[in-house]
């Protein structure tokens, strides 16, 4: 009687295809895509690869015969979150006219965030897509 023994084509591997990170601090909308080849399809990765929050992962790749293997990823998040503070505010001298005025210091988020009416003299700010602060004075 003759036996053969066979085995995958090639050994299970994973690797990080792409990274998202957290783009407004304190969010879980990190995800990455993990793609696994070798082993036996169908593949099982957990955990999942969406939703996550700013922080050190182990994503676990297992094929059909229980073979595993592992890809580490770091998702990270700004440092601070995006705050905005009223500086200064100069309320309109006669009605009618356009002589009021204020002044919000942002801080946090990712860049230098700078302010753009909207509306009638409402104010938004923004960074990295993250929404702070609408202001609106009459």
């Amino acid at each position: 009687m003759d036996v053969t023994i066979t085995q995958p084509a090639a050994a299970l591997t994973a690797t990080l295809t792409s990274q998202t990170n957290v783009l407004c601090y304190g969010e879980a909308t990190g995800s990455v895509v993990i793609t696994p080849a070798g082993g036996v399809s169908p593949y099982i990765i957990s955990p999942a690869q969406t939703g996550l929050a700013a922080g050190s992962y182990t994503f676990t790749v297992t094929d059909a015969n229980s073979c595993t293997t592992a890809v580490d990823v770091t998702i990270t998040q700004p440092a601070a979150a995006l705050t905005a503070t009223l500086t200064s505010q100069i309320n309109v001298l006669c009605y009618g006219e356009a002589t009021g005025s204020v002044v919000i210091t942002p801080s946090g988020g990712v860049v230098l965030i700078s302010p753009r009416p909207t509306g009638l003299g409402g104010l938004y700010l923004h960074g990295n897509g993250c929404k702070q602060l609408h202001h609106r004075w009459m």
